[in-house]
């Protein structure tokens, strides 16, 4: 597999995609989902049919890896919590 720099990743849950930009180019399309359909976020019926589009337009795609960082940790290092 290619170690190239993702332009958006995804995380799926039950029902639906969610896709983030991770690079300035990723920020354009995810820009593009946005306007166009009022999210980054697809059913995930077509989630395939999504991500075959963006790598056709040249974005490379992955799954985003999965985060392991509980919610006090995230505060703690946010500076929420101390």
């Amino acid at each position: 597999m290619s170690e190239e720099t993702a332009d958006l990743e995804y995380q799926r849950d039950e029902m639906f995609t969610i896709f983030y930009p991770t690079s300035d180019a990723g920020l354009v399309a995810w820009n593009q989902m946005r306007e166009q359909e009022g999210g980054a976020t697809v059913m995930t019926a077509h989630e395939i049919a999504v991500i075959n589009q963006l790598r056709a337009a040249g974005y490379i795609v992955r799954k985003s890896k999965p985060i392991d960082t509980s919610d006090d940790e995230l505060l703690e290092q946010l500076g929420v919590l101390s």
